[in-house]
């Protein structure tokens, strides 16, 4: 089982037609039929009922298809999370400060900014000698 056959499969739950999840992924109608079909082998239990107009989803295809979702929303925002973090746009910042600068007024307003800006991106204040 891979991601590609998950999206295939919801697809077709979707469209509940081969043919329209085959046009709207951009694949011939074959190809995608023999995913679903190993799919549902690997799962060991068929997802759709054929019809002549159409498939049905089963049950299973009905629990699958709920959870399938999630799976994929998670995948999707752990691949934007690590996108972001690769720009800069998220992890952690670690900043080192001597003595007063927590006392100017200009230091946590540009903390405040930094976070509204980013808020992805956790800081971390370390008190540090000026040597160090």
């Amino acid at each position: 089982m891979d991601i590609r056959q998950l999206r295939y499969f919801i697809a077709v739950a979707e469209e509940l037609n081969f043919s329209k999840a085959a046009r709207r992924l951009n694949l011939s109608q074959p190809p995608l039929s023999l995913q679903i079909k190993a799919l549902e082998h690997e799962v060991g239990a068929p997802l759709f009922l054929r019809q002549r107009r159409g498939v049905e989803l089963t049950q299973a295809g009905q629990i699958l298809l709920e959870q399938v979702r999630k799976a994929i929303a998670q995948l999707d925002q752990a691949m934007g999370t690590a996108q972001r973090a690769a720009r800069g746009e998220a992890g952690l910042l670690r900043i080192g400060y001597t003595g007063s600068t927590p006392i100017h007024a200009s230091f946590s307003k540009i903390l405040r900014r930094f976070s509204q800006a980013y808020p992805e991106i956790r800081l971390e204040l370390l008190h540090a000698s000026t040597s160090q």
